[in-house]
């Protein structure tokens, strides 16, 4: 497998479009009262959710390859994946 790898100029640094991809990015703690928000929409497994967003990290990429893995082995729900993946996304913004 062949990767082209494109660079663009910003500022003095070149960097590759795979570097800017494959960079990790950072999340915030969600607070109680954020999970305890998402825990408790209808149909949601909250402890599911609390547990999961409450001791997810600081890495996205790693919470997300983390959230797909446990909805397959724990049979989540459609309403909990989604409530999960909203407080990835969440928790993303800055």
């Amino acid at each position: 497998m062949h990767i082209r790898v494109s660079y663009a100029k910003s500022g003095r640094q070149r960097t590759s479009l795979l570097q800017r991809v494959c960079e990790a990015k950072e999340l915030r703690k969600l607070t109680n009262e954020e999970i305890g928000e998402l825990a408790n929409m209808p149909k949601v497994r909250k402890i599911a959710v609390e547990n999961f967003l409450s001791t997810m990290g600081t890495d996205y990429f790693t919470a997300l390859s983390n959230w797909k893995l446990d909805a397959r082995l724990y049979h989540w729900n459609r309403e909990t994946i989604r409530a999960i993946y909203d407080g990835i996304r969440k928790a993303s913004k800055t």
